[in-house]
């Protein structure tokens, strides 16, 4: 390289690393101006009124203590979602289908800065068959105007803020579906996601850890109900398996699924083993791999079908709907080890539960993929374990709406 060349290339380099910083800081400041939170705090969504938590405590105090409730309405309080929902969601759809049933009117109020995620829902709402009415919540004090319910419920973190505020209800409820406190750093975040589990709501669960965690360290009763997850058409025979397609689940922005530890174990199994590897979730861009975006709950259904092993990592408290869905259809689980407990993965019984790194994983591939008896053994009893979970699950949804209501005190 000739001296002219030298300098090109230094100036090239020089510019590439001014030209990154200035990136860097930008999308930082964007970040920090546009966040979900920070439109929230500057709102004054986070502004919390003391005399709003007493009252909360108030009116769940005289639900718990009364006698059997008729529940005549039902108010979701959401963040936007499409025709195509995550599980967070198609849980919040499974419990509206089951009001509905129940004769419950129901009415959902969506917590955004954008108008046009009302007509986002109420798509939604009509896709899944569900008969609703909408509101949309774009201040704080727009709760103020909501109709009456006789149960409101709060789907996620930042929907138990305008339900603290919101006192036209009987009975103030929070689906908690995770410790949402462990998505975040520390920070504004986590600090104003914990907050949430003080505000006196009673709680609702789809997972046994979660109700246990809440009531020991809240203090405020957390009924269980069956979750709702996509069940498989067809399941493949236990001891005629193999180990050629993996199906795994990617998220850049969610460090409790672990993208950089998945990201590793994708690439060593790549090389070492002749097999097809499927991602949803956020897009891989390496062409070794079938990177499918988000995906809906038929072709989701089909990848199950069609996949001989799960790989999927999950480090907050929730164990995750996906190996259940996974077992469901015969694919052989592989997950990681977590300093809190299983509540249906047990080791070498239904899935590998493995440490969370690198040589840990690649060895439990390994180990499954040449033991045909284990592989036969961990198809069969997650077969077990999923019948178990969603045996009698109308009698269980009946059980929970009996304790919701108080007829079962």
């Amino acid at each position: 390289m000739n001296s002219l060349e030298k300098l090109e290339n230094d100036i090239m380099k020089t510019a590439i690393r001014i030209g990154s910083k200035l990136l860097s800081r930008y999308l930082a400041t964007y970040r920090m101006k546009s966040s979900d939170v920070i439109v929230l705090l500057r709102s004054g969504s986070f502004d919390i009124n003391l005399s709003d938590i007493e009252g909360t405590y108030k009116i769940n105090k005289a639900w718990l203590e009364g006698d059997h409730h008729k529940i005549s309405s039902v108010l979701f309080f959401i963040v936007p979602f499409g025709k195509e929902p995550s599980a967070g969601p198609r849980n919040i759809l499974g419990l509206a289908k089951y009001f509905l049933s129940k004769g419950v009117e129901l009415y959902f109020a969506i917590i955004s800065n954008d108008y046009n995620s009302l007509k986002v829902v109420e798509d939604t709402l009509k896709f899944h068959g569900i008969d609703a009415k909408s509101f949309i919540v774009l201040k704080p004090e727009h709760v103020d105007s909501l109709p009456h319910s006789t149960i409101s419920i709060a789907t996620f973190w930042t929907t138990a803020y305008p339900l603290l505020r919101f006192h036209n209800t009987d009975a103030k409820v929070y689906l908690i579906q995770d410790e949402e406190t462990a998505f975040y750093p520390a920070g504004i975040s986590q600090y104003f996601a914990e907050y949430t589990y003080h505000f006196g709501f009673i709680g609702i669960t789809n997972a046994h850890e979660i109700k246990e965690w809440y009531e020991g360290n809240y203090h405020m009763p957390c009924f269980y109900f069956p979750p709702f997850i996509i069940r498989s058409n067809k399941r493949r025979d236990p001891n005629a398996s193999s180990m050629r397609r993996i199906f795994t689940y990617l998220r850049y922005g969610a460090p409790r699924n672990a993208p950089e530890l998945l990201y590793m174990v994708l690439e060593e199994i790549k090389r070492k083993y002749d097999v097809e590897i499927t991602i949803v979730g956020d897009k891989l861009p390496k062409k070794e791999f079938k990177s499918l975006g988000w995906v809906g709950a038929d072709k989701l259904r089909e990848l199950y079908e069609n996949s001989d092993a799960c790989l999927y990592f999950m480090f907050s408290r929730h164990p995750g709907v996906i190996p259940l869905e996974c077992m469901d259809a015969g694919a052989v689980v592989i997950t990681n080890r977590k300093h809190i407990k299983h509540s249906y993965l047990v080791h070498e019984y239904n899935a590998l539960v493995v440490e969370p790194t690198l040589n840990s994983v690649i060895k439990a591939f390994d180990k499954v993929s040449r033991d045909i008896t284990l592989r036969s053994r961990l198809i069969f009893n997650g077969y077990r374990t999923v019948d178990e979970i969603f045996k009698n699950h109308n009698e269980k949804l009946e059980r929970f709406f009996n304790e919701l209501s108080r007829s079962t005190v």
